[in-house]
């Protein structure tokens, strides 16, 4: 489920607000993704070796800056500020309902 929403961060085409500054869909899912297989590997709120689940993954990982601390976001095409959070969990929730 998680690569499911990595393909929807880079298809999405719109841009993301990482502590203040803006990136494209692509460059979002890429750090994503870098900062989900960090956490694999062992980072400070999670053991190596455990699984993450898509929840973790979005609570935890893709909503903010584990190092600022800053909200992640996402400007739509309208130029209208979604946090990344509800993004990913309304993505999710698409994503479920056409399974």
């Amino acid at each position: 489920m998680i690569e499911k929403l990595l393909v929807e961060v880079e298809n999405s085409e719109l841009t993301f607000i990482r502590n203040g500054k803006e990136h494209s869909s692509k460059a979002a899912r890429s750090h994503l993704e870098y900062k989900y297989k960090y956490v694999l590997k062992g980072f400070w709120f999670w053991q190596k070796g455990s699984a993450v689940d898509v929840t973790t993954f979005i609570e935890k990982i893709a909503s903010g800056s584990s190092t600022t601390g800053k909200e992640y976001f996402i400007k739509d095409k309208t130029g209208k500020l979604i946090p990344t959070k509800k993004w990913l969990k309304d993505k999710l929730i698409k994503i479920k309902s056409s399974q």
